[in-house]
């Protein structure tokens, strides 16, 4: 079976890594950021969604706003349940965290950038933090997560990341245990929804086939906006529809933009 672990260090590495997304003074582009090659769609029978990216004015939120600006079940598509366990991506962060085994990469320059991004992750804490957790029948989820940073953002940061895993779109890191994974990063079609936007596609798979082997894929989608970044990552065992992913990202910055 694939190591879950490792595609969720990843993932929440890649939310993270967020305050290094801001504007500045250049023009806001009107698609997301995403690594090079074609970009993905989360599935071939998707619709486009209709609602237009809200542009999002740059500000620090505090945690009172941060906890009224969060998805509800109410503003979620049909078919979709709130998850309200304590447990959520900030409890799953703190547990990879404290897993200092180390991984063997294949090929192994990807090790420097993947350890060197969630190195990274460590020397940085949000001000404030708020999160939502989604799921369907058919086990797929969608978790919302917003921050405010604390000083200046380096826009030049979000071109280093894009570089970064541009180099490495596919390897395969093998655990202490000996589960191996295959990850693949894909480039994923978004609109910009604030500042700049990052969203990549990470799909993993076991190196070798079995009875009980699964395969999943997360669409991870960072918008950027001031000091506060808002962060979409949803998936399962089959991608979310990107015309759900677009609405329910169009949502959440509409309530970031009019939470005050």
């Amino acid at each position: 079976m694939i190591d879950v672990r490792q595609t969720r260090r990843l993932t929440t590495t890649l939310v993270a890594l967020t305050i290094a997304l801001v504007a500045g003074c250049s023009p806001r582009p009107e698609k997301a950021d995403t690594v090079g090659g074609p970009a993905v769609t989360s599935s071939s029978t998707a619709t486009s969604a209709t609602t237009p990216p809200p542009v999002v004015e740059a500000r620090s939120l505090t945690q009172a706003e941060i906890d009224a600006a969060l998805l509800t079940q109410a503003e979620m598509p049909p078919g979709w349940t709130q998850d309200t366990s304590e447990d959520g991506p900030a409890d799953e962060q703190d547990a990879l965290t404290g897993d200092d085994e180390a991984s063997i990469y294949d090929p192994p320059a990807c090790e420097e950038v993947v350890e060197g991004l969630s190195g990274d992750r460590a020397e940085r804490e949000p001000v404030a933090r708020g999160e939502a957790s989604f799921g369907t029948e058919t086990f797929q989820f969608l978790a919302e997560i917003i921050e405010t940073w604390e000083g200046s953002l380096r826009e030049a940061a979000l071109d280093d990341l894009v570089e970064a895993l541009s180099t490495c779109p596919q390897y395969t890191e093998t655990a202490a245990d000996g589960t191996a994974t295959t990850m693949t990063i894909s480039a994923l079609d978004m609109p910009n929804y604030g500042d700049r936007t990052l969203a990549v596609r990470l799909a993993a798979a076991p190196t070798e086939s079995g009875g009980f082997d699964i395969s999943f894929t997360l669409d991870v989608v960072v918008v950027a906006s001031g000091n506060v970044s808002v962060s979409i990552v949803a998936g399962g065992f089959a991608p979310v529809d990107p015309a759900v992913l677009q609405q329910v990202t169009s949502t959440a910055m509409q309530k970031v933009n009019t939470v005050v």
